[in-house]
């Protein structure tokens, strides 16, 4: 990879204060990189070209369209602009338990914790969770709060991250992230891993749901060196680094991506359904 493609992004160098809470960091880190990750898997597509918003609406399964749709953990309102094109009538709620200010266009839009959401019971249809569940604070609780806003017979529709395929960019990103944080190098823990599926099946059983169902998905974002290191050079990892870290971080990147023949970006993600008894 050219010079110039690592000069054309520059991975974030620090969060300013490491005991920030989970909120604050968001919302800093989105202020600094504003877009970057919902733009990223908006360019995804799947086997089926369908990009991963479009899989996880896929869980309704109505004739007609929901009347209300939660859009919970929204960032910065990819999957809501999503919700609206594909069904125009729908109410659709966006809420995140941070603010982020490319969100700001969103007409029904508020910052609320997903344990404790200001929405009335049994009042929504369709709850779509695109990989957030692990961001909040109790989740849960956040799924009982699910559970309650349906209404019977409404479903939730969860995007999970699964395991990177072997051999992969971004596997071996990972292992080196987990090297580094092995080492010493990683400063802050403010970006929860998520559940493992089996996990998350148990913890929606106890929340009342039932009919859960899941379906692995591979979603390709392969592209130019360029392309793949603007997705690498924008994750959460990079401001939890220290100095020495970041800087190693950086150079395995470079010699990753540059040595590739192919720029394969591959994800593998998993969509969760279930439905309120």
């Amino acid at each position: 990879m050219r010079s110039t493609a690592l000069d054309a992004v520059r991975p974030i160098q620090s969060v300013p204060d490491t005991g920030m809470s989970p909120r604050a960091f968001f919302e800093w880190f989105h202020s600094e990189a504003p877009d970057v990750t919902s733009g990223a898997f908006a360019r995804g597509r799947t086997s089926d070209s369908l990009s991963s918003y479009e899989v996880a609406l896929r869980a309704w399964h109505g004739i007609h369209a929901p009347n209300t749709v939660l859009d919970l953990g929204c960032g910065e309102g990819h999957l809501s602009k999503v919700l609206a094109q594909q069904w125009a009538e729908t109410a659709v709620i966006s809420v995140d338990f941070a603010r982020y200010p490319t969100a700001t266009h969103l007409p029904l839009r508020c910052c609320a914790d997903g344990g404790s959401l200001p929405i009335a019971d049994d009042s929504i249809d369709l709850v779509v969770c695109h990989l957030s569940i692990h961001l909040f604070d109790r989740p849960n609780q956040a799924l009982q709060e699910i559970a309650r806003v349906l209404r019977p017979g409404g479903v939730v529709s969860i995007i999970l991250p699964g395991t990177q395929p072997r051999n992969g960019i971004m596997q071996k990103y990972r292992q080196k992230i987990h090297q580094l944080a092995h080492d010493g190098h990683l400063r802050s823990h403010l970006v929860p891993p998520p559940p493992s599926l089996r996990q998350l099946r148990n913890a929606l059983n106890v929340a009342g749901f039932r009919k859960i169902s899941d379906q692995g998905f591979v979603l390709n974002l392969d592209g130019s060196a360029e392309d793949v290191w603007r997705f690498v050079a924008t994750t959460y990892d990079w401001p939890r680094l220290d100095k020495a870290g970041w800087e190693e971080l950086y150079l395995f990147c470079a010699r990753l991506i540059s040595q590739s023949v192919t720029h394969r970006l591959r994800f593998n993600l998993t969509s969760i359904r279930a439905q309120k008894c």
